[in-house]
């Protein structure tokens, strides 16, 4: 819920000083003299008073734009979220004759076995977790760090920077 300050609280101010005017009023002796005090004494406090209102309203409302602003930018990243999954499910459609079928066995030797089907060139784990049909960002940094630990271990053979080959394969 977004907190707008207004002017309601100025007036109820205004109105217990009005109260408070009255009061003094009726008590004392000279009344032109107490009229023209308490109305100098009111002007002067509806004057600080919107001096220290009128900066609080300004930034009341000042945040209460921002957090317009940021809603529309939210459904804007949600528009742009779907553009792009719309965008990645084309491209994983022409990889699908790329798709091994599910290779019964731990990741790693899935992960062999497309290495094995693309002896022609090396593969980035990307392109590795694209044609296993593997989405998920997480999985994907788990077949990066997975690849890493293979490559190290001798297990498959890294070529350059992120790309990978089986072991034994030679690319053209």
């Amino acid at each position: 819920m977004t907190l707008i300050i207004t002017r309601d609280r100025s007036y109820l101010v205004i109105c217990t000083i009005v109260n408070v005017i009255h009061v003094f009023i009726h008590c004392t002796c000279d009344l032109d003299h107490a009229i023209d005090d308490m109305t100098t004494v009111i002007r002067v406090m509806i004057e600080v008073m919107s001096h220290a209102v009128d900066p609080i309203l300004e930034v009341s409302q000042r945040l209460h734009e921002l957090r317009q602003r940021a809603v529309a930018l939210d459904a804007e990243r949600a528009a742009l979220q779907q553009q792009i999954d719309a965008c990645v499910n084309e491209l994983s459609s022409t990889v699908e004759e790329q798709r091994l079928p599910p290779v019964a066995g731990t990741m790693a030797e899935q992960i062999i076995a497309v290495l094995q089907r693309n002896k022609d060139h090396p593969l980035a784990p990307s392109d590795v977790a694209d044609i296993l049909g593997i989405r998920s960002f997480a999985d994907v940094g788990n077949i990066r760090v997975l690849m890493s630990r293979m490559s190290r271990d001798g297990r498959i053979e890294k070529v350059t920077r992120a790309r990978y080959r089986a072991r034994g394969a030679r690319t053209l």
